[in-house]
């Protein structure tokens, strides 16, 4: 092998190459794109051993807990009638035994019999609330041609073996993959040292010296020429050939570059005007935020001003009112109590839209303190509020258990009171009211829904329904101002979610209602 030949040329001195440790071959330390071309394989060898084994691990683990799941079903099919036998005879000794079979099979953490009203209770192992897999089943016995409920059957399997052998099977795939990857890979390197980047190498020291002012004779590869040209010697000459278009090419650079620094001095002065109206334009938008903070200050000075001074004419005419009707009691006929009357009930109508019309303003205004909130549990508080307000009606409650929900608890309360207090109202008239709170996940978002079988309306007016002032029924019939599901749309707004509701005249109404997902700064979006 000789050495590249560059040629006595003039121009900058090469490079002095930075000297190989004692303890390292010459040619791995300075194969550098060897040494990433190993990184880079070390790196894809293992990600594709990390996805393989991923995929087998996950293949495993599915058939692990295929097998949990087909376990329980077979303890479920298998143990449920000798169960319900030795339930029904009440023979402890004999449930004990078949709750200690069920636990002795793999995964099975505990296994209990619990009888109906406590009759009886037999467990084995442990029953966690937190294990992987609880399933609970009803143990029934067929006497007399009727199916009576003895209890229940509660089994726990756990996870926990599953994981142990996915860990023991991974750490063997990754020791010998990585093995085989760091042997293939440190061999790679020597075969892509000895044949390219050794020679790569002294073309790269050719061209630091090379100076397309003092152009020198074409560069050379370090080995014997070839009689069949391989992509080395096609690189050789493609070097050779360029060198020869960049002589002729640096007269047109000069002329080249005087054209585009005239390009850039106009670039520059564009992006300047850009600058320039970018500026304008926050400054417009920092003035238009600030006019609309005022216009929402000044509207809520406003709303307070109007609900303060409308109070005290009220107040009057109320006390005006109760003064009129003692003062002239026996003087009064009925038709004039029932005027007095009249404007007692209006004043106070007017009070209370006052107040909601406070309220709402005030829904918009309102801070969010975002947290989990459990709606089941808020749900059943409203019932149990509205329940006691008229504890003689008789009205059947379904809340579903374990819905939770991202939002300001006490926004979502507000929402559940009025949502609540409608299907309170609006089934007043029924002898058999139902009003049911649950959620439906099918959809991209879950969506809460209150449902009754009340009076129900007019689906052609639905779209009325979130307006302010805008009711369905007559004031007579059902009290209410119209403000409540104004305010509980704005709230569902102001979370990100929306509201709608179905309804049948005569058969009652639905009002579903989803809320926003959660974002990294813990707010509704």
């Amino acid at each position: 092998m000789r050495e590249l030949e560059p040629g006595a040329r003039p121009g900058p001195a090469a490079p002095v190459p930075e000297p190989a440790p004692d303890h390292a071959p010459r040619w791995l330390w300075r194969a550098q794109i060897g040494r990433r071309l190993l990184v880079w394989i070390l790196v894809a060898s293992s990600l594709v051993t990390l996805l393989l084994t991923s995929l087998q691990l996950y293949l495993d683990y599915r058939r692990d807990v295929d097998g949990i799941e087909a376990r329980l079903a077979e303890i479920e099919h298998g143990y449920l009638p000798s169960l319900a036998g030795s339930l029904w005879k009440l023979d402890r000794e004999q449930l004990q035994l078949q709750i200690e079979g069920i636990t002795r099979l793999p995964d099975i953490l505990g296994a209990e019999v619990q009888g109906a009203q406590g009759a009886l209770t037999v467990q084995s192992g442990r029953i966690e609330t937190q294990a992987v897999y609880l399933r609970t089943v009803p143990i029934s016995y067929e006497d007399r041609g009727e199916r009576r409920l003895l209890g229940e059957l509660r089994v726990a399997a756990t996870l926990e073996g599953v994981y142990q052998r996915l860990t023991e099977r991974a750490l063997i795939i990754l020791a010998s993959q990585g093995i085989k990857t760091f042997l293939v890979s440190f061999f790679i390197l020597f075969i892509v040292h000895q044949v390219v980047t050794r020679h790569l190498g002294g073309l790269a020291r050719y061209f630091a010296d090379f100076d397309i002012r003092a152009p020198a004779g074409p560069p050379k590869l370090a080995r014997t020429p070839r009689e069949v040209p391989d992509e080395l010697d096609h690189l050789v000459h493609a070097f050779a050939s360029l060198q020869t278009r960049l002589e002729h090419a640096y007269a047109d650079l000069s002329i080249a570059n005087r054209d585009l620094q005239t390009d850039i001095a106009a670039r520059r002065e564009a992006e300047a005007e850009i600058n320039r109206l970018n500026l304008e334009l926050e400054q417009r938008v920092e003035e238009r935020t600030a006019e609309l903070e005022s216009a929402n200050r000044e509207l809520a000075a406003f709303t307070y001003s109007v609900s303060h001074d409308l109070r005290a004419p009220l107040r009057a005419v109320h006390g005006f009112s109760h003064l009129l009707d003692r003062e002239l009691e026996q003087g009064l006929s009925a038709q004039g109590k029932h005027y007095l009357e009249r404007i007692r009930n209006g004043v106070e109508r007017m009070g209370s839209l006052i107040d909601d019309l406070l309220r709402l303003s005030q829904i918009s205004q309102r801070a969010m303190n975002p947290a989990h909130v459990d709606l089941s549990a808020l749900g059943a508080l409203v019932a149990q509020e509205l329940q006691a307000s008229d504890p003689v009606r008789q009205v059947t409650w379904s809340i579903a258990p374990g819905m939770q929900a991202w939002g300001d608890q006490g926004l979502l309360r507000i929402v559940l009171e009025n949502l609540l207090g409608n299907a309170w109202k609006y089934t007043g008239k029924r002898d058999h009211a139902r009003i049911e709170l649950g959620c439906d996940a099918t959809g991209e978002r879950p969506a809460f829904f209150i449902r009754d079988n009340g009076v129900g309306f007019d689906m052609q007016y639905g779209e009325r329904l979130f307006e302010a002032f805008q009711r369905l029924h007559h004031v007579e019939e059902f009290p209410g101002t119209g403000i409540g599901l104004a305010t509980v749309a704005r709230i569902i707004h102001r979370h990100g979610g929306r509201i709608w509701a179905t309804a049948l005249v005569g058969e009652g109404a639905s009002f579903f209602f989803t809320l926003g997902e959660r974002d990294r700064s813990g707010n509704a979006e």
